[in-house]
């Protein structure tokens, strides 16, 4: 039995897990090891037509070996208790997800490996934790600006719209909230309105086969900006708890899109500032 020294279920890179592995035996096991380990294991499935396509990974296998290679080791009657720590690595691994079609999943698991003459080995436990990798990058922590210009009208001259786009910074977790701080020259005859919306597109790849669903959140509603004026404004956004975190695995990815628009009324076109 595998038991943690935590009832914490949720991890975070280079968190390390300790426990012990507890073994009570009414007579001697003979064995060559005692292994403990996490492993790291990610599936897409991705059906196409009448054709379906699997994909999966096992990423990560970090192994607490208890006894070594000998094949003469023997454990006597009672209750033996192991202690074990397992670190996770510090980067380069991906967050946990759980989707119909795909997943990443992260366990404990606990093995009595036997002698190769008794040719079978008999599993301890298995226990199912999360873990929680967001990119720890200096840069998502900077202020980010964003500027764009559209001319209206081609032949005709109706003006220019000019927006500029301010965050404080350009990465984020679930349950914050982005503050978007915008001024827009308005150099045309029309008022033009501005919104802001978060989308999320998890893209599924197995050999040279997609899949791609982008989920758009609430769109946000700014101040509306009158003809001939500079005009500024705040949009909150607030992020959803419940959101997987952005990753990159090597069959799925989850990517964030925050983009801000300014609508001009009558025409097919928008002036679009996007932050990833």
């Amino acid at each position: 039995m595998v038991v943690l020294d935590s009832n914490e279920r949720i991890l975070t890179s280079g968190d390390k897990v300790t426990g012990k592995c507890i073994i009570e035996l009414d007579g001697v096991l003979k064995l060559s090891q005692i292994v403990i380990n996490i492993i790291g294991f990610e599936y897409a499935r991705i059906e196409q037509g009448r054709s379906t396509y699997y994909g999966h990974d096992r990423f990560l296998k970090v192994d607490f070996n208890f006894v070594g290679q000998a094949l003469d080791r023997e454990i006597g009657k009672g209750v033996h208790e192991l202690p074990f720590v397992l670190p996770l690595p510090n980067e380069g691994i991906p967050s946990s997800f759980k989707a119909r079609n795909a997943a990443v999943e992260y366990s404990i698991n606990g093995m009595l490996r036997k002698p190769q003459i008794f040719k079978r080995n008999h599993r301890v436990d298995k226990i199912p934790f999360i873990v929680e990798a967001p990119f720890i990058l200096p840069e998502l922590m900077l202020p980010r600006q964003m500027v764009s210009e559209k001319q209206i009208g081609l032949i005709a001259n109706d003006g220019s719209v000019r927006g500029t786009v301010n965050l404080n910074k350009h990465g984020f977790y679930p349950g914050d909230i982005i503050l978007v701080d915008y001024i827009v020259n308005n150099r045309t005859a029309m008022e033009v309105s501005t919104s802001a919306r978060l989308s999320r597109t998890r893209l599924y790849h197995v050999g040279s086969h997609k899949r791609t669903k982008t989920n758009k959140f609430d769109k946000c509603v700014g101040l509306p900006i009158h003809p001939g004026i500079d005009g500024s404004g705040k949009i909150q956004v607030s992020v959803p708890m419940d959101i997987p975190l952005s990753m990159e695995a090597t069959h799925i990815s989850i990517t964030y899109e925050l983009r801000f628009t300014v609508k001009i009324p009558g025409k097919n076109n928008f002036q679009e500032f996007s932050n990833k």
